[in-house]
Formats: C-alpha cells, sequence, structure tokens
C-alpha cells in the first residue's frame, strides 16, 4: 500500500476514518504564483481537531513541484470531528511561511469507524 496516496488539493476536504493509516496525505502547496519550490526547505504538516493538535515532519516528495506528503502514525487522527490541516515551510535560511496563509486551514472531516 506504500505506493497509493490520498492526493488532495488545496481547497479539497481531506475525508477519512479514524485511525486509517495506510493511505500518506499527499499535496502540492502553492501561492498566487503556482507551486512553491521547496529546495533546501522543510516542511512540518500540523492538525487540530477535538480537543487533539499534533504536528510532526512531513515528505517532501518533489521539492520543484511543491508536492509533500505526511504518511499517518498509528492512531492519529484518533477522534471523529471536523479537523483542520496546514503546512508549515521552513527556508534553509530560517524563514517560516504557512500554507494555507489565508485562512485557519484547509478541511477534514474524520469519521467514526462503524461497529
Amino acid at each position: 500500500m506504500s505506493d497509493k496516496y490520498h492526493d488532495v488539493r488545496d481547497e479539497d476536504v481531506y475525508r477519512a476514518k479514524v485511525g486509517d493509516t495506510a493511505y500518506p496525505i499527499r499535496e502540492t502547496l502553492s501561492d498566487d504564483n503556482g507551486p512553491i519550490d521547496l529546495s533546501g526547505c522543510t516542511v512540518i504538516f500540523r492538525m487540530t481537531g477535538p480537543g487533539q493538535a499534533f504536528s510532526a515532519s512531513a515528505t517532501i516528495d518533489n521539492a520543484p513541484a511543491g508536492l509533500v506528503s505526511y504518511d499517518w502514525s498509528a492512531g492519529v487522527p484518533d477522534k471523529p470531528g471536523l479537523w483542520l490541516r496546514e503546512w508549515e515551510i521552513t527556508t534553509g535560511a530560517g524563514k517560516k511561511a504557512t500554507i494555507p496563509s489565508f485562512r485557519e486551514g484547509y478541511p477534514c472531516i474524520i469519521s467514526p469507524q462503524i461497529g
């Protein structure tokens, strides 16, 4: 399963079930000028939701194209509800930018498992 991703675009709502960890989330980070070149950068993936927040290092899959991914760790997210996600870029010079920059975060809907 490691070669499959849950690809989302900026405005897409990411949807998953509590405890789903099989498919990494992958996005192209962009601004008004198109994809952000992430060469020499590091990226942190963040989510905040019902009484919980977490952050972890993201993988830069294609730096010139701005393509990043986050491989879920077991049990995260572990509560159903509306979550928000964002990506924090740190340049080699130490400057930071958060995507999205125009609102609180991109929506994620985490549904409970049936049964």
